[in-house]
């Protein structure tokens, strides 16, 4: 079973905003996008097959806060075999694993615990607001044999570039919930355009048909309280409506680490959690 550890609440230094603008956020799929926020009277909400995209939230009156974390493994390092050993690709050996072995990025821990590519965002839509989508979204792509970045975060009706650096062939075969699919087959130095349409309730996996340990995960959102964990476990979502806030926190081996994890967001003030996952959690 998972061992959770408590929400802290620690007031911190305080976060000023002034008007309506939002900072920049780094979903950490290596962008960085200006978001700007105005209130209207009421949001629409979307879906996916099995569940609620999309819901709305009550906002409380009052100057934004943050929330700081980090998200940690409990107990020792796992270590974790390569997928594929330094010069043993049965495919496309010349690129393939060719100057160092292909990883299993399935959980990445880092030398404190921290673990990365960890999905922490609002399961609902704060009420009343209403959220310009960034002019341009990260962009992912095929190097020595491996998808770049491992984790993304798309703004729903963004168009995104992928891209293959790699001078072997790969595929792209993406199965969202509320978007349609893609099968996309990328030639060496080939870059193509694509749109999500639709918010996603969870994370989705794509793969390579042509390398089937070739992988990467993307969570399709329409406001910017989303944040994916760095090298050591951490993450910052600024510019919280004050109040109660529900958070899903969602990582490729374990699944839905947490459904919705309620944290309370002090005005003007910066609240930090640490949340804990034993092995058994990750199948381990």
């Amino acid at each position: 079973m998972r061992n959770l550890t408590a929400v802290v609440i620690v007031p911190a230094a305080l976060l000023v905003v002034i008007g309506c603008d939002l900072a920049s956020i780094d979903p950490g799929g290596g962008a960085v996008s200006q978001t700007v926020v105005s209130v209207r009277k009421g949001v629409d909400a979307g879906s996916d097959n099995s569940e609620k995209a999309v819901e709305v939230a009550e906002v409380v009156t009052g100057e934004p806060g943050s929330l700081t974390g980090k998200v940690l493994f409990d107990g020792a390092r796992p270590s974790l075999a390569p997928l594929v050993g330094k010069g043993a690709s049965k495919v496309d050996s010349s690129v393939c694993a060719a100057a160092e072995a292909i990883p299993d990025e399935s959980l990445v821990v880092g030398d404190k615990g921290g673990i990365a590519n960890v999905f922490v965002y609002l399961t609902k839509t704060p009420k009343g607001m209403n959220f310009e989508a960034p002019e341009s979204q990260p962009f992912l792509d095929q190097q020595a044999c491996l998808f770049r970045p491992h984790t993304l975060v798309f703004w729903s009706g963004v168009e995104f570039e992928l891209k293959n650096s790699d001078k072997v062939a790969h595929n792209i075969d993406a199965k969202p919930a509320s978007n349609g699919g893609f099968n996309e087959n990328m030639p060496p130095g080939a870059s193509v355009r694509k749109t999500f349409r639709n918010t996603e309730a969870l994370p989705f996996q794509s793969t390579c048909a042509i390398h089937p340990w070739m992988r990467f995960w993307t969570l399709v959102v329409d406001h910017p309280f989303v944040a994916v964990t760095d090298e050591n476990g951490n993450f910052e979502i600024p510019n919280l409506p004050a109040g109660k806030h529900k958070f899903r926190v969602f990582q490729e081996r374990g699944g839905q680490l947490e459904r919705s994890i309620e944290v309370v967001i002090a005005p003007g003030k910066a609240t930090a959690v640490e949340w804990k996952y034993s092995a058994d959690k990750f199948g381990l």
